[in-house]
């Protein structure tokens, strides 16, 4: 009866350990890797930011474009980006050092 308990508990720790592995390698897969570009111009919305590089005015409405067809609606900012960012939908986590 011993035997019972202590296989379960074995398999319970592999599957834990394989699930865990598992999940470390889909997040490193999912993220793309964006090429490094630099420009100026940004359109700056409350969730995040795209790069517009200099094709709009400072203070005119614009739009970034989250694939496949979801527009979220900003204003046009200076502001410098420099960076592997994405050319759609760059979401706010914190203030982002690729923007001054």
């Amino acid at each position: 009866m011993l035997r019972r308990p202590a296989a379960f508990a074995a398999i319970l720790v592999a599957s834990i350990a394989l699930s865990g592995r598992g999940l470390a390698q889909q997040s490193g897969q999912g993220t793309p890797r964006w090429p490094y570009v630099q420009g100026r111009g940004v359109c700056y919305t409350q969730t995040g930011w795209c790069p517009i590089n200099g094709s709009l005015p400072v203070g005119v409405a614009c739009y970034c474009t989250i694939p496949p067809n979801t527009q979220i609606h900003g204003v046009v900012t200076a502001h410098e980006y420099r960076g592997n960012v994405s050319p759609f939908f760059n979401p706010h986590t914190y203030v982002p050092g690729t923007i001054r």
